[in-house]
């Protein structure tokens, strides 16, 4: 056992030794084109740190992988957020897999092609990726390790390089909208379809914020999904919540057009569920309505018709929300009907006070006469001056 363990530190100790000369690639030559598929690599190293459960993997000598996965982490942002970014070129990079190896990945993702045999038959490992595909490749392999990865901290190293991806894009040559949807539907599916999925809100909103073009062009599917495959009401909200993430955002009156539809129906079958079940909480329906007034204040600021042509919705929203004893609850419903033109929700102001108000209000009035009629003490009233002269 005190081999298996010198064993382990040692294996940890190299594999930081190899950080160190990607860290050198990284620094002296910011344009290589090895560094674009470099984060399938480092993803799946950080991978390598965490059990299945999402936990930190001790491994025999009961050492923590913590503090190579933080150096992982840091490196993975230095590359994530550098201003010069590399050059796209068709990628032979055989160093990629001599890396791979050196971090002991037994489940590397190496997509192969055929090179001449005089060139590489010693090289080992050779990743090569024709130019026109680079950005693809990379952004599948992310996304489905994205789907599988059981930790945040993992999820937003996954966020950011689909940042890095798309930023390179915008460069050279960008990622096509169609693709981008196409590929990111296996993590949407993951993560509205699922109970216990290991996926979360957090990394859609990330794209909606940094990338809103991008983002818009997921909203259908989002939407969709919601609609008929939800898992819960608990996903169906959550899903909605990221919409309205994306609302902050329009990048054009066209692509808000042309998901107008979409949006209303989503919001018209999470109020039905809504009244069906009778059991949401306030949390979930305050959700909803704070997204149907951002859609309508986006609407207005594009000049697109903002009025819903469903009536059942109002219905909805007037049987769900009249149900609950939240004002401020009901002043935003009664918001969103009023720019719809339709009857709003009364609101009933409760009047009765409080005991603990009565019972304050009764101990001020016992020392206003406990005070005029003299200080008490020992349960005896003391006399003033005025008393004792009058006697």
């Amino acid at each position: 056992k005190a081999l298996a363990i010198q064993v382990e530190k040692q294996n940890l100790h190299f594999k930081k030794r190899v950080l160190d000369l990607v860290e050198t690639l990284f620094t002296t030559n910011p344009t290589s084109e090895l560094l674009i598929l470099l984060p399938c690599v480092l993803l799946q190293a950080s991978n390598s740190c965490f059990k299945s459960n999402g936990t930190f993997d001790s491994g025999k000598s009961g050492v923590e992988a913590r503090g190579f996965f933080d150096r992982l982490r840091a490196l993975q942002q230095k590359l994530y957020k550098a201003k010069i970014l590399p050059v796209l070129r068709s990628v032979s990079a055989p160093k990629l897999g001599v890396i791979a190896q050196s971090l002991q990945l037994a489940d590397v993702d190496v997509k192969a092609d055929s090179l001449s045999d005089s060139d590489n038959e010693d090289d080992g490992d050779v990743i090569s990726v024709p130019k026109d595909t680079q950005l693809e490749y990379v952004l599948k392999s992310v996304i489905n390790a994205a789907c599988k990865a059981g930790n945040t901290d993992l999820l937003m190293l996954y966020r950011s390089a689909i940042s890095f991806v798309l930023r390179l894009g915008k460069r050279s040559e960008p990622v096509e909208l169609d693709m981008f949807s196409k590929i990111c539907e296996i993590a949407i599916d993951s993560w509205i379809c699922t109970r216990r999925s290991k996926i979360q809100p957090a990394f859609f909103e990330g794209i909606m914020a940094d990338h809103p073009e991008y983002g818009w062009a997921l909203v259908k599917s989002i939407c969709n999904h919601s609609i008929q495959d939800a898992a819960t009401n608990y996903h169906r909200c959550e899903a909605l919540r990221v919409v309205g993430v994306a609302l902050r955002r329009v990048p054009s009156k066209n692509v808000l057009r042309s998901n107008m539809n979409s949006i209303w129906k989503a919001i018209g079958t999470a109020f039905a569920e809504a009244a069906k079940s009778g059991s949401w909480k306030t949390p979930r329906v305050r959700t909803i309505i704070l997204l149907c007034n951002d859609f309508v204040r986006a609407l207005k600021k594009e000049m697109l018709p903002h009025k819903c042509k469903d009536e059942n919705l109002f219905e909805n929203i007037r049987g769900v929300v009249g149900n609950t004893q939240t004002n401020a609850l009901k002043a935003k419903a009664n918001q969103f009907l009023k720019t719809q033109e339709q009857k709003e929700i009364e609101i009933v102001k409760s009047r009765k006070r409080s005991n603990s108000t009565l019972q304050e209000n009764g101990k001020k009035a016992d020392t206003g006469s406990s005070t005029q009629n003299g200080p008490v003490k020992n349960g005896k009233k003391r006399k003033t001056k005025t008393q004792k002269k009058t006697k």
